[in-house]
């Protein structure tokens, strides 16, 4: 039996390849690319003894997307791989020695020892429907707290600048709201908006719901405001800032179309099941 422990980074790996009596048979380092991953197979044919590598596990750690094409790559070649917690092996390692000795060889020598006690089943490729539906509601989960964040940008800068507009409309996050100060950044650019192009861009945006009785509305708390200390101070926006609404409203439109690419595919409930929906790290 072989024994083979991958300590997985960004742009390399190293391995080291143990036989059944535990001694160590080779140690080597290989780049995180195809030309590397057929290094790692040579190596291993050298000292298997069985042409479909049957005798060797390969033991790694789970490190998110930098292991994704190694563990592909072998699974092709259909050789037994086990993934391990990371916080698992370091809490093993921590209590089998006391020396704070962590290197790169040292890891990958110690995930190969890992495979002499673990008789647990082999790691098997989710299915591919599973891996886009995982990939997606990850992507949301990064969006909405995205979105979040602009949002409450985009209401700091509406409470500095113009504090009256969100007793005016139904929210400042809706899509005429961004599309108003899209078009006019400040209350004073609003003040010196012609009514019917200001009627129709809120009409447009809002299905009718809003018009030129709104946009009436909207100018009329300007001029009551238009002696008050904020009026027109461009200059308190820092210049990250000015394209916060249309960020907010860019992440808004990709939810949608996530909710879209989910809802149009037919996953059953098992599927569901099985997706972390809010991971604590998101990729």
């Amino acid at each position: 039996m072989l024994f083979i422990g991958i300590d997985v980074a960004k742009s390399k790996h190293d391995c080291c390849i143990l036989n059944e009596n535990g001694e160590t048979l080779s140690t080597f380092v290989i780049k995180n690319d195809k030309q590397g991953f057929d290094e790692l197979i040579a190596k291993i044919a050298r000292f298997s003894s069985s042409s479909d590598f049957s005798d060797a596990r390969i033991g790694l750690e789970s490190t998110g997307h930098y292991s994704i094409n190694l563990q592909n790559y072998l699974l092709q070649k259909r050789l037994c791989v086990r993934i391990y917690n990371p916080l698992s092996v370091n809490l093993l390692r921590k209590a089998q020695s006391l020396r704070k000795t962590k290197t790169d060889k040292s890891d990958c020598m110690f995930l190969a020892t890992l495979l002499f006690s673990d008789d647990s089943k082999s790691y098997s490729q989710p299915v591919l429907p599973i891996c886009e539906l995982r990939n997606l509601t990850r992507n949301r989960h990064r969006l909405v707290s995205m979105r979040s964040k602009l949002k409450l940008s985009l209401s700091r800068l509406i409470t500095i600048l113009f504090p009256e507009l969100p007793s005016a409309v139904w929210s400042v996050n809706q899509k005429s709201c961004y599309a108003m100060l899209s078009e006019f950044s400040t209350a004073q650019d609003i003040s010196k908006a012609n009514i019917v192009r200001l009627s129709n861009l809120l009409s447009i945006n809002s299905r009718g719901k809003y018009g030129r009785e709104k946009a009436e509305q909207i100018r009329e708390l300007i001029r009551m405001n238009k002696n008050g200390l904020m009026f027109g101070s461009n200059n308190l926006i820092h210049p990250k800032d000015n394209t916060t609404k249309e960020q907010a409203f860019i992440v808004t439109i990709r939810l949608f179309e996530y909710l879209k690419i989910v809802s149009e595919n037919r996953y059953t409930d098992q599927e569901l099941e099985s997706i972390n929906l809010y991971p604590v790290n998101v990729p």
